[in-house]
């Protein structure tokens, strides 16, 4: 809509003539936008099935709210199990480098005792 259209609607109580090009453009607007909105509602909805089917088909039906919740704590409780398991690993880890390291240190000092001090 031009602005000399948009000026006499609000100015006048009069019935507004609009050229039909302009209101053809509108009306081609409004469509256009009222498509869009719809496939993206499509595809949102698509989205949703298509995740609620591939997650029944592992073995967690999320369908009614109680098991959205048990399926949430099952995921927090396999991420905590998770996050000590790797700090498990880690302090084991230390621990092997530790004895490692120990066990040179001895070997350096028992040779040390040995060949440079002469001690049995």
């Amino acid at each position: 809509m031009t602005s000399e259209v948009r000026a006499a609607m609000r100015t006048s109580s009069a019935p507004v003539t609009v050229p039909l090009n302009e209101l053809m453009t509108l009306m081609e607007g409004v469509a256009e936008d009222a498509a869009e909105k719809a496939a993206a509602k499509a595809g949102e909805q698509a989205a949703q099935k298509a995740v609620e089917k591939a997650l029944f088909q592992i073995g967690l039906d999320i369908s009614e709210k109680p098991q959205q919740a048990a399926v949430r704590a099952d995921m927090d409780y396999l991420r905590r199990w998770r996050l000590s398991y790797d700090r498990m690993t880690g302090a084991i880890g230390n621990a092997v480098v530790l004895a490692v390291v120990a066990g040179m240190l001895a070997a350096l000092w028992v040779g040390l005792k040995i060949h440079v001090l002469k001690q049995p």
